[in-house]
């Protein structure tokens, strides 16, 4: 498994190793995603190609090689923002397979993360959040309910255009086809 936040995997010599490997069934791309937009990703992860860059790179190689995009980390109100460009988005790259992964972050991490995220529509909901973890980490992920709608409205809207989901430490596992 090649798991990749760059688009390096279209380039020489990158493209033809990945490709010859797929051609033996040795090889599985995964790209990261946390956000679509250029002007977001680059807030969040400002040394990387925009998800929609590395959606578009993954266009040109998933005809050949097989592809997962890992939606991670789902950052409530992002989410929702980006919903109907995302699944257009998927939808072009050729993906087959989708992996969400919730975000899992301290109260001060997630101030921060909110901070930066302010002006792009994106607000902080302490309703939303619940304690993770069973040893006291000081961890906060979404809360269950929100988790579980935000994973019903993707499941169906992906399997609208042939694309299977699965969670990654979740448990959810009724969204897994």
């Amino acid at each position: 498994i090649l798991n990749t936040k760059s688009s390096l995997f279209v380039k020489r010599p990158w493209k033809e190793a990945i490709e010859g490997l797929a051609s033996r069934g040795l090889i599985v791309l995964q790209i990261s995603v946390s956000a679509l937009s250029y002007r977001i990703s680059s807030t969040l992860e400002p040394k990387a190609p925009s998800g929609r860059e590395r959606l578009e790179a993954l266009s040109n190689v998933s005809d050949v090689v097989p592809s997962v995009v890992r939606l991670q980390p789902i950052i409530p109100g992002l989410l929702e923002v980006e919903v109907d460009d995302l699944i257009n988005a998927l939808t072009a790259s050729g993906v087959k397979h989708v992996i969400t992964e919730f975000i899992r972050e301290t109260p001060s991490g997630l101030k921060a993360l909110y901070a930066r995220l302010n002006g792009f529509g994106v607000e902080f909901n302490q309703a939303l959040w619940e304690s993770y973890g069973i040893s006291g980490e000081g961890l906060l992920r979404p809360r269950l309910e929100y988790r579980y709608s935000v994973l019903e409205e993707l499941k169906l809207r992906l399997r609208k255009h042939g694309i299977t989901m699965a969670t990654c430490k979740e448990g959810l596992f009724q969204f897994h086809d």
